[in-house]
């Protein structure tokens, strides 16, 4: 029983693990507070994440310093993301409320944009936070990548924005699960996203990501 508590032991390991990614859950949700820093807070989540994967640094110093570094890059990303977004939503919705052959085929065509969409967000700033590249370059190597890797681009979106899909559809669901999100699993999700991300991380190193253009 007592080398069940020891500090070494899987365990304890488990749970310090877990309580680095609440921490970092609560200090990226702080930081997204104003929205338009929404895209800072992601990276600095990735790049903490990815040092914990690595068990390398420190979750929150690792935070700040990927928000911080990052900073410009990542806004620039996340309104572009933001604008697209609100876009392809109100496609959604008026192409969904009218009848006929022409709306039907715009309304798949949105639907394929949006999942596009989807996609290349879950991609863009793993990557930002990864590769130092510019922003046109970070998009350009998640339309890659998305495709390229689309059964772990599936997996990262159903991460990403479960807590969307539960706001939408379910909400009595998305209310029950309402101290889940705020604790740890955006977090969560950023370090299951990495872990996905390792294969083709190692096959990026390889072709040498950084400082593309």
């Amino acid at each position: 029983m007592g080398e069940l508590f020891n500090l070494d032991s899987p365990l304890m390991r488990v749970l310090g693990r877990l309580a680095e990614l609440m921490i970092l859950n609560v200090v990226a949700l702080l930081c997204a507070l104003p929205v338009v820093t929404l895209g800072a807070s992601a990276v600095g989540l990735y790049t903490a994440v990815q040092n914990l994967v690595n068990d390398e640094g420190h979750p929150v110093r690792d935070f700040l310093r990927g928000f911080r570094q990052n900073f410009w890059r990542a806004t620039l990303l996340w309104v572009i993301f933001l604008a697209s977004g609100v876009l392809l939503a109100f496609g959604l919705v008026f192409y969904a409320g009218m009848e006929g052959a022409l709306f039907s085929i715009l309304f798949g065509v949105t639907m394929l944009a949006a999942v596009l969409w989807l996609f290349l967000f879950s991609w863009s700033f793993p990557l930002l936070a990864r590769f130092q590249n510019s922003s046109g370059a970070t998009l350009s190597n998640a339309l890659v990548c998305s495709v390229a890797y689309l059964p772990r681009s599936v997996g990262m979106a159903a991460l990403n924005f479960l807590p969307v899909l539960l706001l939408l559809c379910r909400l009595d669901l998305f209310l029950y699960a309402s101290v889940l999100w705020i604790l740890v699993w955006f977090a969560l999700a950023a370090y299951l996203n990495i872990r996905l991300l390792q294969k083709p991380y190692a096959r990026m190193d390889d072709a040498d990501y950084h400082q593309r253009q």
